[in-house]
């Protein structure tokens, strides 16, 4: 392969990167991009009671750093922490006005964001990086299943 992967996908973050803060810049409140995910994820799981321990398996984080990130979120106004009736030790984490105004307003921006960087590619040129970055994706995942160890194996390309 002439062109370096990961040397171009590094070079793709950081424009992305800058694009966003040139994006946001302007725009309050700003979100964080960890509190952005994790109120998308309140936002797709309103049908059900979330709690903190829900948060720390669906990102595989610390619980201090939940902690953390929820006491951060509730000082700014983005959520709030019920006790639940058949528990006083669960807290139920529920989103604010403020939290699902700025997620909508997030959601357009990365939209219209996404419109201007698939401009000239194709439908099918875009499902084949789709499809090939699900591939990676499930290689990561496998690798850091098995503790960073491979086996060797590149015959999939």
């Amino acid at each position: 392969m002439a062109r370096k992967f990961l040397r171009d996908m590094r070079e793709v973050d950081n424009m992305l990167h800058k694009v966003l803060a040139r994006y946001r810049k302007g725009k309050e409140p700003r979100v964080p991009p960890g509190q952005g995910m994790l109120i998308g994820f309140l936002m797709k799981n309103t049908d059900r009671e979330i709690f903190q321990k829900d948060i720390e398996a669906e990102f595989d984080i610390a619980r201090s750093t939940v902690t953390a990130t929820l006491d951060s979120m509730e000082r700014k106004g983005y959520i709030t922490r019920e006790a639940v009736v058949r528990d006083a030790r669960l807290k139920k984490i529920s989103l604010t006005p403020k939290a699902v105004e700025s997620h909508n307003r997030i959601i357009a921006d990365l939209e219209q964001l996404e419109t201007i960087m698939f401009t000239g590619v194709s439908c099918e040129e875009a499902e084949t990086l789709f499809h090939v970055m699900d591939k990676i994706k499930a290689n990561l995942s496998n690798l850091y299943s098995k503790g960073g160890k491979s086996d060797g194996n590149q015959d999939n390309r």
